[in-house]
Order: structure tokens, then sequence, then C-alpha cells
């Protein structure tokens, strides 16, 4: 027998690409949770190596008991969690246990917030809230951690903010930026609140804001249910003028949030993947679809070069090591895909993701292990990979990053384009702590589409190699 292909780590790394048929976009076409980028850092013995992605932990206990909406960093000891219907999560970073704190003003909803410093050198968390329960979200609040709310400290007086539920929150210039329907609200660290630092089009609403260093950056739709097709703009405005320096259309539904890595801005739009920047007009750079795509843009975090968003998995666009390509992927099934992810951040802790879902829960994924323990099936199977010729492949050989431990088993289908398809099974059950198997098969192919499921456990696949011998036309 002839080795007539081998797929290997450079293609596993390649992520998920255009259909079942488009080579050179990236090697799979469906991997949701499959993750080779695990533990992305020198010396790695995982990073490359094909498995499932780490299930989450569930930190809830009995405390969590409402949709967390946004996840707020205060220092190096505890971050806060904003529950939808007025609850205050303290999560201790060190453990990942959570305390619970009932605002006690009132009961509200909540929707956005930041902690911040004031002039007077006294922290305070500030939220953003509607205490009429008609999801406008008109007030901004205080709280000083201990027992003290103040639902309209900074809009009191009816100095309030413009109904809408879209309140995105960017901090640039010592100054805490808010979207306010068609305006840009701002609060300086003095608490003083201004409603209409810029107005924009009354027909757009700002749904996204990010900076470039130089610039804040205002995304906004005139249509923000997702479906029906209005006109979506970003613009760059310094901070101070009474017009935006420039503007840029996406041919988008709307955008769900922004996020600077490098010299690019990433747009997460209803449908589609942007990268722009000052100088660089929008370039479209992924499909997906409603699955994939994120709610708001508090689902929006970074781990390295990686862009990271939340859906029914936790997607990634870039690279989590710098000298890896970028590729897109989706190396974490979140919650068995049973609910969809309301907030998300993997900047509090390294090697952590916390991740609220629409469930009210809270979790935790670990980015530096991977990991099946649940036994629930996660595949990663490929576009079709044309052969060259047409084969009759007689074996096929699986090369193990590590020795199948207990519990381990991974199926592997080949498939040809007549939908003929042959099963191997490896499982430590059956096998040992092997290092490689070989498997006899029999299947006429000149395409062949691979399809690998991780049946429990954690085994590492390095290496598939197909053996066989050049036959006669299908």
């Amino acid at each position: 027998m002839n080795k007539i292909l081998t797929l290997g780590v450079k293609d596993w790394i390649t992520g998920v690409g255009v259909g079942q048929h488009f080579e050179g976009s990236g090697l799979f076409t469906t991997a949701d949770g499959i993750n080779p980028f695990v533990d992305p850092f020198l010396n790695s013995a995982g990073f490359g190596l094909l498995q499932p992605g780490r299930d989450e932990t569930d930190i809830s206990a009995a405390v969590v008991d409402q949709i967390i909406n946004t996840i707020i960093p205060r220092n190096l000891t505890y971050f806060y969690g904003l529950g939808a219907i007025g609850d205050f999560y303290r999560i201790t970073i060190a453990d990942n246990t959570v305390q619970q704190t009932t605002n006690g003003d009132a009961v509200v909803k909540l929707i956005n917030g930041f902690i911040m410093t004031n002039s007077l050198g006294t922290e305070k968390m500030y939220y953003i809230c509607d205490t009429l329960a008609s999801a406008n979200y008109l007030e901004i609040g205080t709280w000083d951690f201990a027992t003290t709310f103040d639902n309209d400290a900074i809009t009191a007086a009816g100095n309030n903010l413009e109904p809408t539920a879209f309140k995105p929150i960017h901090y640039w210039q010592d100054i805490h930026w808010i979207g306010n329907a068609y305006k840009i609200a701002k609060i300086d660290n003095a608490e003083a609140l201004t409603l209409a630092a810029l107005t924009l089009d009354r027909s757009f609403v700002v749904t996204a804001l990010e900076d470039d260093g130089y610039r804040l950056i205002i995304g906004c739709s005139s249509e923000t249910g997702g479906t029906i097709k209005g006109q979506t703009k970003i613009y760059f405005w310094d901070g101070a003028g009474t017009k935006p320096e420039k503007v840029f259309n996406v041919p988008e539904t709307d955008i769900r949030g922004m996020k600077k890595i490098g010299d690019m801005i990433y747009a997460i739009c209803g449908r589609a993947l942007y990268a722009f920047n000052y100088a660089t007009a929008p370039t479209k750079i992924l499909d997906f679809d409603t699955n994939h795509s994120p709610g708001n843009p508090k689902h929006l975090s970074r781990i390295g070069n990686a862009l990271l968003w939340g859906g029914v998995d936790v997607n990634m666009y870039g690279s989590f090591n710098a000298r890896v390509k970028n590729c897109y992927a989706t190396p974490w099934s979140f919650a068995l895909r049973a609910t969809t992810v309301s907030a998300l951040n993997a900047e509090i802790n390294p090697g952590t993701i916390y991740v609220a879902g629409a469930n009210s829960k809270l979790y935790t994924i670990s980015t530096t292990t991977g990991g099946n323990p649940g036994g629930v099936s996660k595949t990663a199977t490929t576009h079709f990979i044309d052969l060259k010729d047409v084969y009759n492949i007689q074996g096929i050989t699986v090369i193990f990053g590590l020795n199948l431990a207990s519990g381990d088993s991974v199926d592997i289908v080949l498939t040809n384009r007549n939908d003929d398809s042959q099963t191997s099974s490896a499982l430590f059950s059956t096998h040992g702590a092997v290092s490689r198997l070989h498997f006899p098969v029999s299947l006429k192919a000149d395409q062949v589409k691979v399809a690998i499921t991780f049946q429990n456990t954690n085994p590492k696949i390095k290496d598939i190699i197909l053996y066989g011998e050049k036959t006669i036309e299908l």
C-alpha cells in the first residue's frame, strides 16, 4: 500500500473553512467544541493536537439565579456580574466563589455598567438601569460595594438617558462614553454627565463603541432587530468636535460589537465579521449563521491575537499564538449548546474564560486543558479532500499525541462523494495505552471526507494517514 494522504498538526490548526468542497480556507466544515489550540505556550504538550475543548464548569452554585447581562472586572481579587433583574454578583477570582448582593434601593433591570474611582477618590459601581420595568434603561445609578444604592444618582432631576435597550459603554481618554440612542453620552471622573456629547442622525441607534487610540469609533444602525435590512455605519470621532471625522457604510443589518486587536478593529455584525481601521474601509472576512454570531457587544473578548465571541459556542478568529496563522474556529461548545451566551470575558484570569448563559448560570472554561468528561460527542468534519486520482483506500493509521488513557474513545469515519463510508474506532478499553493504531478499510474514492468524533474523555490525535492503491474510475 502507498501513503495517499496525511493530515496532522499543520492541518488541524487551519480551523473551519468555507463549505464542504472549498479547499485552502480551513480544513474543517464543522468543528464545534474541537480545540487544537489548547495551551498555546512554549513547550506545550497539547497545542496543535486535535482534541475536544474543555467542558465548562458551572460556578453558579445556588447563588446565580438571573441572566448576567455584563461582566465587569474590578481588580486582581474580584469581578462583578450584573443580573438582568437587579442582583449584583461578586466573583472571587482565586477560587471562583460567587456572592450575591441585591439592590436595596429597589428591584431594577440592569443592562450595563462600569467601575470608576471618582475625583474624590471613591470607588463605585456605576450601572445603567430601568426603574420602571419598561426596558428603556433611562437611569444611571451608583453602588458603594457595601449597602448604599442610588438608582438615579447620575441621572437625577429628570436628566434621563434616551429610551433604548442598547447602551454600550467604552472607556477612553479618562471618560466613560455611553451609546445613548442616536447620541453619545459621557461621564467624567467628577461624575458629570453629558447626555449629548455628540448627536448623530435620529434614525440611528448606537450599538457598539471602541477606540483606536486616537478616536472614538461608533457603530450604529437604523434597524436593530437584526432581521430587517437598514443602514449600518461606523463613525470616527475625536471626542471633542460637533461632527465625526470619517464615516464608513457597512452592508449589514447591524453591528453587535467591536474590538481592537493590533492595528485592526474587528466588527461583529449579524451574519459577518469585518476588519477595518481609520485608513482601511471595513472588509468582510467571515460569514456565519445565527448560531455563531453574538447578540450584543458584551460577548466580545480576546486571547492573544484572537477575537472571542459567544453564541451557542465560544467562537474565535485570529491566533492564540502569534507564530500561527489566523483562522476561524469554535473551540468550545458552550453548555452542551442547550443555551446561548449572554456575557463573556477571557481577559480577567489567564487560562480561564468566564461565560454567563441565557439559562441564568455562570461558568468557567479552561483554555489550557482539553477534555470531554461528560461523554457528549463532539465531531470535527473535514471538507471533501481531493486525492488527485482514484484510490482504493485500504488502511488508516491514527497516531496519538499522547498514549490513549482510561476512558478515551474516538471514531473516525471516511466518506466518499457517493456517500459510502467506513468507520474505525479507537478505544482504550479495547486497545489499551497505545500511541498509534492501524485499521484495515475498503473504500474507493477520488475525494474523501474525514469525520473525527470524540466520544469520551480526551484522546489527542497528532496524525491521520490513509493508505491505498490507485484503481479505475468510480
